[in-house]
């Protein structure tokens, strides 16, 4: 994770603290979270010879998770999001190219600040720390002309992860509420096991095909105070 990224976490939430303002107090409020949305995975920046390009493409993410009002202005929860959908595609000039499925499983520890209300419509911001296991699985080379070429054995990898963002709550009964917002989230390293297969049938180890998962979400969220 980059020194850039916790700065921008941490400055979020030195920016926020300081605002006041008169919305409800629901201090004590326990919730069930349900999520989903778009998670738009950024380049993973791959360290291989000849790349061209590289990505891992959207993926319709959900979670689901518990959460507590601490103050009349904080809240926390602790939420679990399943990226299940992305593909990982490499292109080395048009001679090869290379694909495999991507999944991410992420337990995570989030706060939000919650700012005065414009209406019966909260802004917030936060962000969360927390645990992520990445999984690529098997790698396909094929050539310009479709032919298998390669294969490379997946991997998982379990990573300390991070995510900042904001949004807007909006209560719609006494009781529930839906929370619409955008963040970054920053899902760590994942790596290929370094077994290559090739299509000729001579299996080589070499240097483990190494990324990172980093993407832009944009999230819809339902909150059901249980108490």
């Amino acid at each position: 994770m980059s020194q850039s990224f916790v700065a921008g976490l941490l400055l979020v939430f030195l920016l926020t603290f300081p605002l006041s303002g008169s919305a409800q107090d629901r201090t004590g409020m326990v919730f069930l979270r349900f999520e989903t949305g778009l998670a738009g995975g950024l380049s993973p920046d791959l360290a291989l010879p000849n790349l061209v390009d590289a990505g891992l493409g959207k993926t319709m993410y959900f979670g689901a998770g518990a959460g507590y009002q601490l103050f009349e202005r904080l809240r926390t929860d602790l939420t679990v999001t399943y990226r299940g959908g992305f593909e990982q595609t490499v292109d080395f000039g048009e001679a090869l190219h290379a694909k495999a499925d991507f999944q991410s499983t992420a337990v995570m520890l989030n706060a939000h600040y919650e700012f005065s209300p414009s209406g019966k419509i909260v802004p917030y911001v936060g962000g969360g720390i927390g645990y992520v296991y990445n999984h690529l699985d098997q790698v396909s080379i094929t050539s310009a002309q479709d032919a298998p070429v390669a294969t490379i054995n997946g991997g998982g990898w379990a990573n300390f992860g991070a995510q900042f963002g904001g949004g807007i709550a909006i209560p719609i009964r006494d009781k529930w509420f839906v929370d619409l917002g955008y963040r970054y989230f920053d899902g760590g390293k994942y790596e290929s096991a370094d077994k290559i297969h090739i299509a000729s049938g001579v299996t080589q180890t070499f240097s483990r095909h190494v990324g990172d998962l980093r993407a832009h979400d944009f999230t819809a969220a339902l909150r059901i105070a249980i108490n």
